[in-house]
């Protein structure tokens, strides 16, 4: 039998995983089940309040995770906050034969059923992920209020690229926008500086 906290990281996992192929909408605690291999006893002595608090927890631990993946690149500035998210999608894209996207960006948009708090929660982390790739440009010498805007062109940009891909089922669009947002950047940099 598994220790009791390595059971309840795998159903976390595999929570973030059904809500990259299929939106926090599509979460139901048999697939859960299934892809963990936990049993049915388990969800609710791990998840007391059922699927909504899986929801929940895997929003916080999938948000808390690539927060600090975009801060860790953005202490090598914006182009390395770049670099780091094309690899990093890049990977989940092709591991996953173009299936598994953002799990949070569809969860902002519908959560399911009484999933205001959640849709409410995605938005936040979504705020919040921008606001660090913004700092990545306050770092560089950017005013706040064009970090800011270049923060969410960034992760605008991105999350597009990622629908995309996996409906093109192909990685080109991740790099092709990738190349048009350095181009932006170095052009707007050349502006400020002229």
């Amino acid at each position: 039998m598994a220790p009791r906290g390595e059971t309840r990281q795998k159903m976390l996992v595999a929570t973030i995983e059904v809500m990259r192929e299929r939106g926090a909408a599509g979460v139901t605690v048999d697939e859960v089940l299934a892809r963990s291999g936990a049993p049915r006893g388990s969800v609710y002595h791990h998840f007391p309040a059922g699927r909504t608090q899986m929801i929940d927890e895997a929003l916080t631990y999938a948000g808390e995770t690539f927060t600090g993946m975009l801060e860790r690149a953005a202490q090598k500035g914006t182009d390395a906050v770049l670099t780091r998210l094309v690899t990093f999608w890049t990977r989940v894209l092709e591991d996953s034969d173009f299936r598994a996207g953002c799990p949070v960006v569809p969860t902002a948009g519908d959560a399911g059923p009484d999933g205001e708090a959640l849709t409410a929660k995605a938005a936040g982390i979504l705020t919040a992920w921008c606001r660090t790739i913004a700092a990545a440009f306050e770092s560089d010498g950017w005013s706040a209020a064009d970090a800011d805007a270049l923060g969410v062109t960034v992760m605008s940009g991105m999350t597009g690229a990622i629908g995309l891909c996996r409906a093109q089922r192909s990685i080109d669009p991740l790099f092709a926008v990738s190349e048009q947002l350095r181009a932006l950047i170095l052009a707007r940099t050349l502006l400020a500086r002229a």
